[in-house]
């Protein structure tokens, strides 16, 4: 992600106009959706592939994640628990610049500490490699919000 992210920074540095880069994604969270491992061959195919979901099969996924949060914040769900120290270790990390936070978690540690949903840091990651080393940044917001499944936090970063 960091080679990605240094690559956008590049040209983004070239063009006559400003850029705005935005990293989006969850921090910890585990929603109830096909996970890519345990997925039917179908449903992996539309993971990897992308397509179009059925309206039904659509309205019956947002339902379900919808009707998911109140269970989650009532403590009566199986997804993984949000896990504010992991949060807390990237926004620190990424902070102060070290975007190599994650360099010794493999695919599965990430699932495991910070959930199916946890993987979506990588694109924090490319977007901050984007401003260059050096870059400074500041954390305006971050709370574990289990209603949403998920820790939610708010970053600014510009280049040095």
């Amino acid at each position: 992600m960091r080679a990605l992210g240094r690559a956008v920074g590049r040209w983004a540095m070239a063009c006559p106009e400003r850029v705005l880069i935005l990293g989006s994604g969850g921090l910890s969270h585990d929603p109830p959706i096909p996970s890519l491992a345990t997925a039917a061959p179908e449903v992996r195919t539309r993971l990897i592939e992308g397509g179009v979901l059925p309206h039904s099969a659509r309205m019956t996924r947002q339902n379900n994640v919808m009707g998911e949060g109140p269970r989650y914040a009532a403590g009566q769900s199986k997804l993984l628990p949000l896990d504010e120290k992991w949060d807390q270790m990237l926004l620190d990390g990424f902070s102060s610049g070290d975007l190599t936070v994650l360099d010794a978690s493999d695919d599965d540690a990430i699932t495991a500490t910070g959930g199916r949903g946890g993987h979506e840091v990588r694109c924090w990651i490319a977007a901050l490699a984007a401003m260059g080393e050096g870059y400074k940044s500041d954390v305006l917001f971050y709370e574990p919000i289990p209603e949403w499944l998920t820790g939610m936090g708010i970053m600014t970063a510009t280049p040095a």
